[in-house]
Parts: structure tokens; sequence; C-alpha cells
């Protein structure tokens, strides 16, 4: 009796254990936002249907700065849902968005090659 309490305390342990040490990433909030989206070409970079306000909202964004490159509207930002940031022009930035093919494409950190 005593050795299945045990063994049902260590499962309980271990369930507890993979759901609060979950990997939080850009694409499991945007999943569990039900937000559809996939990973371009770069695995760093998420497209998905959304216009930028909308995501800054769902991401809780901070920081934010909008600037043009070229004739593309860039938007980053921080958000403390995720732990890794850069830091531009000395603020914390770990997300950044701009259109590209009428699609929102997302980086994590930052879209790639960007800096």
């Amino acid at each position: 009796m005593f050795n299945k309490f045990i063994l049902f305390v260590m499962f309980c342990f271990i369930v507890v254990c993979l759901f609060t040490m979950r990997d939080i990433t850009l694409y499991s909030i945007l999943m569990d936002a039900n937000i559809d989206c996939v990973f371009s070409d770069n695995m760093n970079c998420i497209e998905c249907d959304l216009d930028i306000s909308t995501l800054c909202s769902v991401l809780s964004l901070d920081n934010i700065h909008y600037c043009y490159v070229g004739s593309s509207l860039v938007c980053e930002g921080y958000t403390a849902k995720l732990h890794d940031y850069k830091v531009v022009n000395g603020k914390k930035v770990n997300i950044q968005m701009s259109y590209f093919d009428e699609k929102l494409v997302v980086g994590y950190p930052l879209i790639y090659n960007s800096f």
C-alpha cells in the first residue's frame, strides 16, 4: 500500500513538473490565444493573418516602436511573456514584426537577418 502511495506521489510530481516547466515560445503563446500561424522559411519567424495592433495586444507589448525600412512598416517591442531579448537603442526588444507578401511576419527576438 505504501509503495503505491509513493508511486502515485512521484507520478503527480512528474506531471506537475511537465506542465509548469513547459517551454514558452512565441508559437505556443499564439496557439494558446487561438491564433492561426505557421512557421515561415526561418524557424525563428512565424506568419499569421493578423494586424499589428491586434498582435501587440495579444502579446502585451511594451516599448513599442514603429519605423519604416524601405517601404515596409516594422514594429518592434518587448513582451514579458517571452524570456529572451535583445537590447536595441537601449531598450529591450524580443518581438519584431512586419508585413511581407500580405502576411504578418513575426520574429522572436528579431526577424532573421534584420540587424
